[in-house]
């Protein structure tokens, strides 16, 4: 039994999978972007790999992997589309969720620092609230991505 019948209310459950491929290639692409002039930035400050910024550096290797992987699980999606083959669409929505679940965590902990945080210790400025608000936008869209990937894995097993 599928969850939607339909992707955006017009579009087949296939190319809304083809659509959740090319979301996370392009939310892929922004965020090696992001990196990119992160780690840009740490290079032109010289700041040194053993130092105290190396946690930067922890997190900046991690995000690339992380991400370099979810962009290898988009084209698995494409891939699975094309072929008709469920067992190719798993890996995209198993790390998605993975994903999310990190996702979801981030944003509560910083709903928990603004909400409860020193403002004397922590200040973040307005910045964090445009990152929630695009991680709340994010969050949704994800969910609503899995879900269609998901509805299309099981009308390919029913059919399949």
């Amino acid at each position: 039994m599928q969850l939607m019948k339909s992707c955006c209310c017009c579009c087949t459950l296939k190319i809304g999978t083809y659509l959740c491929a090319a979301y996370t290639l392009l939310l892929s692409t922004i965020s090696f972007v992001f990196i990119g002039l992160t780690s840009l930035q740490l290079y032109k400050d010289d700041v040194k790999i053993d130092g105290p910024e190396r946690n930067t550096y922890i997190k900046l290797i991690v995000a690339t992997v992380v991400f370099t992987l979810w962009m290898l699980f988009a084209i698995l999606l494409v891939v699975g589309c094309i072929k008709k083959s469920k067992n190719f669409l798993l890996p995209w929505v198993i790390w998605t969720i993975l994903i999310e679940i990190f996702c979801i965590y981030e944003f509560v902990s910083y709903l928990i620092i603004v909400i409860f945080g020193d403002s004397s210790t922590v200040e973040f400025g307005n910045a964090v609230y445009v990152y929630m608000a695009s991680s709340i936008v994010i969050i949704v869209m994800n969910i609503y991505a899995i879900l269609c990937a998901i509805s299309y894995y099981l009308e390919l097993k029913q059919y399949w």
